[in-house]
């Protein structure tokens, strides 16, 4: 059998409102050579009868116990056939053309071996026909570094195409055991070898938002503190800065993605928001206690915004930097 140019390795757990709509649009994409992986990671819902009664040819299931999102996306990179491997969460979406676009990309740069396109945010129960609209197909095309361009551009995972023997070697080339930002870690890691990556100035994914998404979630990860889901990604990324092989780029991203978890964290400890319970509850603590804890509310609120104004200025110089450094690095290359 010949392979694909493109496996589409689709993750799906929990999605059954949703999935039928991601099917549809790969239904809809103008390139035909793809297949679509879907793993099915143990999902209790309907997810599963929703794809049996699926007839496309191009699309296979396969089934495997509840192991978490990086094991399906593993699990899809060994089965798949293609060349490429296109990403696709369960509740995601893209426009008629987002393959056409990144073959035609792939096809005229065989020199990068991974492509990110933009997208758009879209309210799940809003999505209507009008948002399906084809890309321009002579949106502007650069070749970027993902470390300080890429990532910033917070590519989801459902955006990206990557040569599928890059991955093919690393039996777990998204990390296991990490339930949040598994991808951005994956993808420093694969930074590492490839920092250039195709970036196409084209909205040919749609991000189906919803309170169970993982932008839903970023403050959890932002507010990462023991026992959070997003701890696990942040020390993953402190491993990854203080290895040797770790370029300028790469720090600049870690040290912001640092600076930002202390900033949310900090915002987030101020006792500020106490002091009207503290006032309500007077009568129980005493006049005293009362006016020692407003006190001390208070002169922690103001140490607490000392800080956030040195993260903040430290913040805006490296984002600076990081802008220098990406203009520096990026290569026009047209349409």
């Amino acid at each position: 059998m010949q392979e694909p140019f493109f496996s589409v390795v689709m993750p799906v757990y929990k999605v059954a409102p949703y999935i039928q709509t991601t099917l549809e649009s790969l239904y809809r994409q103008t390139e035909p050579d793809f297949e679509i992986v879907v793993i099915d990671d143990g999902s209790p819902d309907e997810t599963a009868e929703i794809l049996s009664r699926q007839s496309d040819p191009r699309l296979r299931v396969i089934r495997q116990e509840n192991a978490g999102a990086s094991a399906a996306r593993n699990r899809g990179i060994r089965e798949a056939r293609g060349r490429w491997v296109a990403f696709m969460d369960g509740d995601d979406a893209w426009v008629p053309n987002h393959l056409e676009l990144a073959r035609a990309a792939l096809e005229a740069h065989p020199e990068y071996l991974w492509y990110g396109a933009l997208y758009r945010r879209v309210r799940a129960e809003r999505l209507c026909e009008d948002d399906y609209r084809e890309a321009a197909p002579r949106g502007s095309l650069q070749a970027v570094n993902w470390y300080v361009d890429g990532s910033r551009q917070v590519l989801p995972c459902s955006s990206l195409v990557v040569r599928r023997d890059l991955m093919a070697d690393e039996p777990e080339f998204f990390p296991l055991g990490v339930k949040m930002f598994e991808d951005n870690i994956a993808f420093s890691r694969l930074g590492r070898r490839h920092p250039m990556m195709l970036l196409r100035h084209s909205v040919t994914m749609l991000y189906l938002e919803r309170a169970s998404s993982a932008s839903a979630q970023y403050g959890r990860f932002l507010h990462a503190v023991d026992g959070s889901p997003g701890l696990d990604a942040l020390r993953l990324q402190q491993q990854l800065a203080a290895e040797l092989d770790c370029s300028p780029e790469a720090r600049m991203l870690y040290r912001e993605m640092a600076l930002c978890n202390w900033y949310s964290r900090i915002t987030a400890a101020s006792l500020i928001y106490w002091l009207p319970e503290i006032r309500e509850r007077r009568p129980m603590t005493g006049g005293f206690w009362s006016a020692w804890l407003s006190l001390f509310c208070r002169i922690q609120h103001v140490t607490c915004r000392a800080m956030r104004w040195g993260i903040r200025r430290r913040l805006n110089a490296l984002r600076r930097a990081m802008s220098r450094r990406a203009a520096a690095c990026r290569v026009e290359l047209g349409d």
